[in-house]
């Protein structure tokens, strides 16, 4: 039941907003791009103002920024993580409940040439092995080979932004430092749009993108299917297993009730040899299978709701299916509880039969 009540408590568009964000919809610039970053930016002002004059688009933010290579401290190969942010003053104001260092102003951060560095989630440490830590110098090589070097002066936790999966983050004039010669560093397009038109804002962006191959193309809806189809892979495996165990429980209440009906034929011989009848006996049978059974309900109801609870709660912590919010399992309970009935209503019947084939001198003289 607390493998039922997990797998009731995931909450898909939950985990799907954790990857995707609050956007609806997402633009980049492709790969092939990142390679040849000297061509014509896709993502410009013209391509701003179509869809930000579309009824039903909300809000388009652009994120700027560039690849190059990194040098991180005591590091004589670049960092395998390349992408760089360049931050507006703006932009970095609204950022400062996610600095994790003492604060500092956008004025500061121009000022000492400063690189903010976020590895909340430890990839830096993982991956290339560096410690953030402030003061370290981190050197950036510009397109004509110039080596920029940059002063850690704070870390941030960029999680719950737009700018989650980007390790460094600098002022937007560095960028035109890095390359002298590029006018428009967009990078990326967050769009948000009007949830009752979201169909009409997709075929928007859509146009606006055309066949374009310099331009990816992300949305929320295809970010909830793949987490449904991930999810069903988990969901399988975890049902085959709560099936089997639920067959191996009903199999061994079997065996229990039809160990205690063959055990007791010399009682049932003695009680209907002074009076009990066929009624009272299927009465009393059917009665202490029930017990058996509600015995079992209300121990998977205690135990597995306490236990589901705890798991819930557990893997809140992790987050590594999202929020969980606990959700009853109603339906396969019901479904259990249901199965357990049929088994006590067959049983008794059964039983009856059984006792029948034999008759009451020989029920008396079954455990002789």
């Amino acid at each position: 039941m607390s493998a039922a009540t997990f797998l009731a408590s995931i909450d898909e568009e939950d985990m799907a907003r954790q990857s995707f964000g609050d956007k609806e919809f997402l633009i980049t610039l492709s790969d092939e791009y990142s390679d040849n970053s000297l061509k014509d930016n896709p993502l410009d002002d013209s391509m701003m103002n179509l869809l930000t004059d579309s009824p039903y688009i909300t809000d388009v933010k652009s994120i700027k920024g560039c690849s190059a290579d990194i040098l991180l401290p005591d590091k004589k190969e670049p960092s395998s993580f390349r992408e760089i942010i360049g931050l507006s003053d703006d932009e970095f104001s609204s950022l400062s409940n996610n600095l994790l260092s003492e604060e500092i102003s956008y004025q500061e951060l121009v000022g000492k040439n400063g690189i903010l560095i976020d590895d909340t989630a430890g990839m830096l440490k993982s991956w290339e092995d560096y410690s953030v830590a402030l003061g370290d110098v981190v050197t950036i090589v510009s397109a004509s080979g110039k080596k920029i070097e940059l002063s850690v002066v704070g870390t941030i936790d960029m999680g719950d932004t737009d700018y989650n999966g980007t390790y460094f983050f600098v002022p937007e004039n560095v960028l035109s430092e890095i390359y002298p010669e590029k006018k428009n560093f967009n990078t990326e397009f967050v769009i948000n749009a009007d949830v009752n038109q979201l169909p009409a804002a997709e075929n928007v962006v859509l146009n606006a993108i055309g066949d374009n191959p310099d331009i990816q193309f992300n949305s929320f809806d295809d970010a909830l299917s793949s987490i449904k189809m991930h999810m069903t892979g988990y969901q399988i495996p975890i049902y085959g297993l709560i099936v089997f165990i639920a067959i191996f429980g009903i199999i061994n209440l079997c065996n229990t009730l039809m160990t205690n009906l063959v055990s007791r034929q010399q009682e049932f011989g003695v009680l209907q040899s002074i009076g009990l009848s066929n009624k009272q006996l299927y009465k009393m049978l059917r009665m202490e299978c029930l017990y058996y059974v509600f015995g079992t309900m209300a121990i998977t109801f205690v135990f597995g709701t306490a236990a589901g609870y705890i798991l819930c709660q557990i893997f809140n912590q992790v987050g590594v299916f999202g929020k969980l919010h606990y959700t009853f399992p109603f339906l396969q309970v019901l479904l259990f509880f249901a199965v357990l009935v049929v088994i006590a209503l067959i049983y008794s019947t059964l039983a009856i039969r059984y006792c029948h084939k034999q008759s009451l001198v020989d029920r008396i003289k079954t455990m002789e």
